[in-house]
């Protein structure tokens, strides 16, 4: 629909066949800039885009829901960061297919950010499912303002748990964590800090 911004965020699977699309300030069942989250399957035999599963979708007003998705490569794995929920703390929650169920169960629990880090501006996700890095912008530190953080935690017994350090940007307003790229395995990590240098901008790599 009109202002729906469906496509700001997209992502595939590796073959293909599976598409995850953000449309942020969608109205859903009569809620204004509720958000939106859809998923997509190809069907060879018609050549037509399918739906997988419901909407995802906020019951709140201009919360930003959606506002970063991604896939995991085969496509079983699907991460929603909504930076504007928690009064701007920011949420991410992960979901996979379940193919007996023809439904996205999600995975542990809703991660919440702290202090308005708008949790959920990237979200980044390795091969399996298994390993989730967050970029949080509005991240401050010792009342330096918009530095921006980078989290990542591992899913273990069903349960997401925060792993490694923290990263964080070098000054105020760098926004680090603005986009995320990973390695299918989670090895690699590049993270962007579009602010750096009065927004000349700047990535970084890990391993």
């Amino acid at each position: 629909n009109a202002k729906d911004l469906f496509g700001e965020k997209i992502s595939l699977s590796s073959d293909g066949n599976r598409l995850a699309v953000s449309g942020y300030l969608a109205d859903i069942n009569g809620i204004t800039d509720s958000g939106l989250v859809r998923v997509f399957q190809f069907n060879s035999s018609n050549s037509q885009w399918e739906q997988m599963g419901n909407d995802f979708y906020d019951t709140e007003s201009a919360n930003e829901y959606g506002r970063s998705c991604v896939l995991s490569k085969d496509g079983s794995t699907l991460v929603i960061g909504s930076p504007g929920k928690s009064s701007g703390y920011g949420e991410t929650s992960v979901y996979r297919w379940s193919e007996s169920g023809s439904i996205w169960e999600q995975v542990g629990a809703t991660l919440i950010g702290d202090n308005s880090e708008r949790l959920g501006t990237s979200v980044v996700v390795n091969q399996d499912g298994t390993l989730l890095t967050i970029g949080c912008v509005n991240a401050s530190v010792s009342n330096v303002n918009y530095i921006g953080r980078v989290r990542t935690f591992k899913l273990i017994s069903g349960s997401w748990v925060e792993f490694s350090t923290s990263l964080f940007g070098e000054n105020q307003s760098n926004y680090f964590g603005y986009n995320l790229s990973m390695s299918d395995d989670g090895t690699v990590l590049a993270v962007a800090a579009i602010g750096w240098q009065s927004f000349r901008g700047r990535v970084y790599v890990y391993s």
